[in-house]
């Protein structure tokens, strides 16, 4: 595979981050968390190639490839926290953390007090410590429409939860998003490598409306293959325990990426 032109790489780095951004935003992920699991994937990545020529892996050659400094580098490699700038967490989270943590928010029992909206050790003055230059009414509206904050009739301001709470559907998209990248790449790398990947996406694009009576048998056919596969592997689980019994039962998950793309008028 011929490397993608810088452009073209932009163009999809760009496309990629901003639909992860939107899966992550609501379960309160900052940019300076993506930052610094992307220096760690970098720092992976780097490792990878080296080691794929046959080179010996090291921090140096790491850095002169990855455009990561030699000291950041070597923490990554170590395992050790690398510390997380404050700048790149969500305005909201610092919010909160200072609403939790500092003593002059919270009362006698270390819990978030009940705060006014302005004034003396109010909501406007935690926000203007820990939200740098965002105004109270933003960071209020956003605290409110995550269900963290709620308002009484007077104005007053209660914490009800520090963190966000991410739905169920969020950690579906991003498990089922996991699966499809997983798949995806795996077959890329097995193209690229010459070699069979462990896994194969297999897509099959359609420039034109697709009629109503393909999508129903392709869905019934897709449906019939999944009960197909599902009742083979089961037969062949009992009988892999039937035939040999000195072994713990292991389970694994088999995923099966199913996509339909479509160009051209839909209407």
């Amino acid at each position: 595979m011929k490397a993608a032109p810088r452009p073209l790489a932009k163009q999809l780095i760009f496309t990629v981050v901003k639909r992860l951004a939107a899966l992550l935003l609501p379960q309160g992920f900052g940019l300076g968390e993506f930052v610094q699991t992307a220096k760690t994937a970098f720092v992976a990545a780097a490792a990878d190639q080296i080691r794929e020529r046959g080179d010996r892996v090291s921090t140096s050659r790491i850095a002169a490839i990855s455009g990561i400094s030699r000291a950041e580098a070597a923490n990554i490699r170590s395992n050790r926290e690398s510390r997380i700038p404050n700048a790149g967490r969500q305005r909201t989270e610092r919010v909160m953390h200072g609403w939790y943590t500092d003593s002059r928010f919270v009362d006698a029992n270390g819990n978030p007090r009940t705060l006014p909206l302005i004034g003396a050790a109010s909501f406007a003055e935690l926000v203007k410590q820990f939200s740098g230059d965002i105004p109270r009414r933003a960071v209020l509206e956003e605290l409110r429409a995550a269900g963290m904050v709620q308002q009484s009739a007077d104005g007053r301001l209660r914490a009800v939860r520090r963190h966000y709470t991410a739905s169920g559907s969020s950690n579906t998209d991003l498990e089922s998003l996991l699966v499809d990248t997983d798949v995806f790449f795996s077959s890329t790398a097995g193209d690229r490598a010459g070699g069979r990947a462990s896994r194969r996406r297999v897509s099959v694009l359609f420039p034109g409306k697709v009629p109503a009576s393909v999508r129903r048998n392709v869905s019934l056919r897709t449906e019939r293959f999944l009960d197909a596969l599902s009742e083979y592997l089961h037969t062949e689980s009992a009988d892999t325990k039937h035939n040999d019994r000195t072994e713990e039962p292991v389970g694994e998950s088999v995923h099966v990426l199913v996509a339909q793309a479509e160009l051209g008028d839909q209407r």
